[in-house]
């Protein structure tokens, strides 16, 4: 099953999701990637939660992926978590979840 991401509270309750077409988002990411300290360890098989004080550098990583992308719809895609990113930066107890297989 294809990594989908969402934005949710501390308990759980989701305020938007992303669900990726055909494992694009699988296709895109940086796994194991150095270069990439928060998106290299999304684990595709499993959760990985990155709480609001993390917002900062990730957008700054989504930004740097975007430009290393060709397709119009991987741009769009980045594009799409990088604003669910920043409304989760200004929103306290809240957390970007990129939920795995």
């Amino acid at each position: 099953m294809p990594l989908k991401v969402a934005f949710q509270n501390i308990d759980g309750k989701r305020y938007k999701e992303i669900f990726p077409s055909n494992g694009l988002l699988d296709e895109i990411l940086p796994f194991d990637d150095a270069s990439f300290p928060l998106l290299g360890w999304i684990d595709p098989y499993s959760n990985t939660i990155f709480n609001t004080n993390q917002m900062r550098p990730l957008v700054r990583e989504l930004d740097r992926l975007a430009q290393t992308l060709s397709h119009e719809e991987e741009r769009e895609l980045v594009a799409k978590i990088r604003e669910i990113a920043v409304e989760c930066q200004g929103k306290p107890q809240t957390y970007l979840r990129f939920i795995g297989d």
